[in-house]
């Protein structure tokens, strides 16, 4: 564990050492990559005036949205956005101050602009602005 750790403070220096903003972005794929295992070192970046966020992606809502409080009330991790799978909660979601994303919701969205205007909104990337409304 401390070879971990050492592993990961020596790549942090060195982006300490470069010149220009510095953007921390906490992705949790698994249940406490961010909150637990992350937080230590999101934290020190915060100190040193790095501004943070925090994404949940686990495959579980309710453990996104544990995650996600922990990062927003306990760390005071200002922008805070957690995947969802269930639609409906959502909006309990957003009362609790959770910005969400749905992917069952974006994917709905894709198949019904598809059988109602021929274009897989699915093939478009960021990246190669060519593909933007190609089907």
């Amino acid at each position: 564990m401390l070879r971990l750790c050492v592993l990961l403070l020596l790549p942090a220096a060195a982006l300490l050492a470069q010149e220009g903003p510095l953007r921390v972005i906490a992705f949790g794929a698994h249940p406490d990559d961010c909150d637990i295992r992350a937080a230590g070192t999101a934290a020190k970046f915060r100190a040193l005036g790095a501004p943070v966020k925090f994404v949940s992606v686990t495959n579980g809502d309710n453990r996104n949205l544990m995650a996600a409080q922990i990062a927003q009330r306990f760390f005071k991790v200002p922008r805070v956005i957690t995947r969802l799978y269930d639609p409906i909660r959502q909006s309990v979601y957003r009362e609790m101050g959770l910005e969400t994303f749905c992917p069952t919701s974006l994917g709905a969205d894709l198949v019904r602009d598809y059988f109602l205007t021929g274009v897989n909104r699915g093939h478009e990337t960021a990246d190669d602005p060519s593909t933007v409304g190609a089907s």
